[in-house]
């Protein structure tokens, strides 16, 4: 019997620091950590991780999380 691939596996991970007035300290840092772990320890394929943060280009706006959810399936 052949081994069975492994089924196709996909993250969306979102950071955000900046929630009105106060920014929550170590977000960004968190969410960076999981995706290093989904990554090394998981096997996760970076392609398959999508990082969105507020220091990114893809900022986590509703149109942008909606966008990438719709991505995911």
């Amino acid at each position: 019997i052949p081994p069975q691939p492994l089924p196709s596996r996909h993250a969306l991970l979102i950071g955000v620091q900046y929630y009105n007035e106060n920014p929550l300290d170590g977000c960004l840092n968190d969410v960076q950590a999981l995706h290093d772990v989904l990554a090394l320890q998981y096997h996760f394929s970076r392609n398959d991780i999508t990082l969105m943060t507020d220091n990114d280009c893809r900022r986590p706006t509703r149109a942008n999380i909606l966008n990438a959810i719709h991505n995911l399936v």
